[in-house]
């Protein structure tokens, strides 16, 4: 049994690669990572230090709270990719699981995130950081290609 299957047993009979399920997980994803970024940002503001930042400083600070989310999600994944899911185990090239398919999904709507909230930052305080966005814009590409060969 995958670890999305753990988590909810109906998530072994989702068909993924139906457009409406990859809308459903990628826009959910992109809105969950969303309210964190408000969620930190209003929980922050109990913190001195956070208070006295400027307003950019603050964007940050809330886009590295998201960051460090999705990074302790990757670390799960992957690890339950690695060590505990028989399939990816026994075809790492080629396995497709519900598991796989839901951290795909999940690292979209992470990265679509991500574009937004850069590219919006850059419009708002004048900057432009052309090799984060380059960044992103890549990875956004990378999941496109990845998804294309299955």
């Amino acid at each position: 049994m995958g670890l999305a299957e753990a988590i909810h047993p109906t998530l072994r009979t989702i068909d993924y690669k139906q457009p409406m399920v990859k809308l459903v997980f990628i826009g959910g994803s992109l809105l969950f990572f969303a309210a964190v970024f408000v969620v930190s940002a209003l929980a922050s503001y109990a913190i001195k230090t956070y208070r006295n930042f400027r307003a950019r400083e603050k964007v940050f600070w809330n886009l590295a709270v998201v960051r460090a989310l999705y990074g302790v999600f990757c670390t799960v994944m992957g690890s339950w990719a690695i060590w505990w899911d028989e399939v990816a185990i026994q075809d790492v090239a080629h396995a497709t699981t519900p598991t796989g398919f839901v951290t795909i999904y999940v690292t979209v709507g992470f990265f679509l995130f991500e574009t937004i909230a850069s590219t919006t930052s850059d419009l708002v305080f004048g900057k432009f950081n052309p090799l984060l966005n380059a960044h992103h814009f890549v990875s956004l590409l990378d999941v496109q290609i990845l998804e294309q060969d299955e």
